[in-house]
């Protein structure tokens, strides 16, 4: 089953067994090798079978990430070539779990380069474990009838080592590709998505295409996804691509929100879209225990939010107020560093009693005013720092002494804003 790495790290290959309470996947199941598999009688010319979603890694408990790539109409097995800290190489062969999906979208234009295409969908995936804080994983997937795809990313370092975090939201296929070249520039180690990885907007705009774009930063970060309003709407995207795809996140949580540690600093994916803002729900109570647990570990720095929905903004979607009066209490008066939101389509940042309050969502959708509620908001308005209406990305670089270097870069303009957080 696996293939074990001298004294500081291991490798279990497993598959996708939890999603939603612990249960495999609905219509998912292990698949032995075989051959490449006929599309099914939809009517659509289909494109050819393929790598539908490049390779992609997320942190799950302490001490352990998934890498995963995803196959369409072919049950081929793989081979992923794996090497720690620039050590020996070690040839692994993947897990696999097929599902048959029936989503799809822009099928059969043949302009689409990634189209969402129905029928059989599978998973590869190794479970890398036990690897010690800080350990660089290089690998190189060969999958069947592709070119070579290689990467790394770094496990969560040891309290105080610096680090460097990407922060999108709200990407939209074409100018999302070039968001995406550019952040990888700055080489994250972490990259933060706020929610609405795609829209369905345009017939480029897939699933299969929105991870295609992430790649050159994915391939060499830690992925972390939150969820967006998109991602629940139409074609059950939620429980056929969101929950496939990105199933056992973080060390806490169901797939719906979870919490995560790198170097020392805490970070919770939250969801918004559900039951955040409502007093006493079960969100709420499990991030009220998870920040008893916060208290008590003298080895966490600080903390960091990040969902979809702003709770500051004067930008077209006005703040969501329910969720605001939730988290101010959590994290806001300082006792969060940073708390990230994307939806609406620009920039914007508020400094609220010691927490920085951020919007960025302009990963690629249509541009939003910035002021377009600014008279209708007259306090939080003297709460914003700066803003702007803009395409971008926000870099945010960890420091060993606790402070965070917030800078971002609009796309075509570069450094928008850049100020030192903390100590």
């Amino acid at each position: 089953m696996g293939t074990r790495f001298p004294t500081h790290a291991s490798l279990v290959l497993a598959g996708l067994v939890h999603v939603l309470g612990g249960c495999k996947p609905s219509g998912v199941l292990v698949l032995p090798p075989t051959t490449t598999q006929d599309a099914p009688d939809s009517g659509l010319s289909l494109a050819e079978p393929g790598l539908s979603v490049p390779p992609y890694v997320q942190l799950r408990e302490p001490g352990s990430a998934h890498l995963r790539f995803e196959m369409v109409l072919d049950d081929r097995a793989s081979e992923v070539e794996v090497s720690m800290d620039g050590g020996a190489v070690e040839v692994l062969e993947p897990e696999l779990w097929a599902s048959d999906v029936d989503y799809s979208w822009d099928v059969g234009d043949p302009d689409v380069a990634h189209p969402d295409q129905p029928g059989l969908h599978v998973i590869h995936e190794l479970i890398f474990e036990d690897l010690a804080p800080g350990t660089q994983v290089a690998y190189t997937v060969h999958a069947p009838d592709e070119e070579p795809w290689s990467g790394s990313f770094r496990m969560p370092p040891p309290p105080g080592e610096p680090f460097r975090v990407a922060f999108v939201g709200d990407t939209l296929w074409p100018v999302s590709a070039s968001i995406y070249a550019d952040m990888a520039t700055h080489e994250p180690d972490l990259l933060l998505h706020g929610g609405d990885l795609q829209y369905q907007t345009y017939a480029d705009d897939t699933w299969s295409g929105s991870m295609y774009d992430q790649a050159p930063v994915a391939a060499n970060a830690l992925f972390q996804p939150t969820i967006g309003n998109h991602e629940y709407e139409g074609l059950d995207e939620f429980g056929l691509m969101y929950s496939r795809l990105f199933s056992q996140m973080g060390d806490s949580g169901p797939i719906e929100y979870y919490a995560f540690t790198y170097g020392g600093w805490r970070f919770f994916a939250l969801n918004g879209e559900t039951d955040l803002g409502d007093e006493g729900s079960l969100q709420q109570v499990w991030l009220d225990a998870q920040l008893e647990r916060v208290a008590e570990d003298p080895d966490i720095i600080g903390t960091v939010a990040f969902l979809h929905r702003p709770s500051y903004t004067l930008g077209r979607h006005m703040p969501e107020l329910d969720v605001r009066d939730a988290l101010e209490p959590r994290f806001g008066g300082g006792r969060g560093a940073l708390v990230l939101a994307a939806h609406n389509h620009s920039y914007e940042r508020f400094e609220v009693d010691g927490t920085t309050w951020l919007v960025d969502g302009g990963g690629g959708a249509g541009l939003y005013d910035i002021d377009e509620h600014l008279d209708y908001l007259p306090e939080d308005a003297e709460l914003r720092v700066t803003g702007s209406t803009s395409h971008g990305y926000t870099i945010l670089d960890f420091d060993g002494d606790g402070s965070i270097l917030l800078r971002r870069f609009a796309l075509g303009q570069g450094l928008v804003d850049e100020v030192t957080l903390g100590p």
